[in-house]
Formats: structure tokens, sequence, C-alpha cells
């Protein structure tokens, strides 16, 4: 069973990613993998409007190495 914050016996060592682009998302989160993250909090507030296309958010996603993802995008760039 794909791991899930919802099915898990143990704490997971969540990073949060926040990046100003979708590339700086994406290396901080490969980062984060190698920094031995066992899930990922990806906060896209941060990032402007024209860096959330599809394409970059299934690139980032996809980026997760099937980790369990949560993702916020929060309001007025406050959180």
């Amino acid at each position: 069973m794909k791991k899930s914050f919802l099915n898990s016996d143990v704490p997971f060592i969540t990073e949060m990613v926040q990046g100003k682009t979708a590339k700086q998302s994406k290396e901080k989160i490969e980062k984060a993998i190698a920094g031995g993250a066992t899930a990922i909090g990806l906060q896209l507030h941060v990032m402007p409007e024209e860096e959330k296309s599809k394409e970059s958010l299934i690139d980032l996603f996809s980026s997760t190495k099937n980790l369990p993802l949560y993702v916020t995008n929060y309001r007025g760039d406050k959180n």
C-alpha cells in the first residue's frame, strides 16, 4: 500500500517547501528527499500564478517520488 498521511503507524519527517518558482520548489523537494524527508508539504502561495501551470504542478508533484504530499495555497500570501 502506498504511504499516506492516513495509513501510517509512525510519524513522518515532513519538509515544508516554499519556492518563488516551480524550478526552485522542485530543487528544494529533491534536496529534502536526499536529506531524509519521508513526506513533503508544498506551500504554493509564495509562487506567482504564472508558475502554477498544469504542467508545472504535474512536474512538481511527480518530483516527490510517491512520498505523501500535501499542498496549501493560502490567499493573500499569508500562512
